[in-house]
């Protein structure tokens, strides 16, 4: 996850730099403390208005967003 403006809005970003927006919700927050900044697995539901992260998973456990 990366902050993507000055708006709030953040990204998710793959390892070959392609992103993608991501919707806010408090669980954002959830987000960015699991994966502390390295790569993880992340499910959602894309809207038109960006992604909805729905799990994230981190060393094989998941967490509910």
């Amino acid at each position: 996850m990366v902050p993507a403006d000055d708006a709030g809005r953040w990204d998710l970003v793959d390892p070959s730099g392609t992103s993608v927006p991501l919707r806010y919700s408090e669980s954002l927050w959830t987000l960015l403390a699991v994966s502390g900044g390295n790569p993880v697995t992340v499910a959602g539901e894309w809207t038109p208005d960006g992604l909805t992260a729905l799990t994230v998973w981190h060393g094989g456990q998941a967490v509910a967003l």
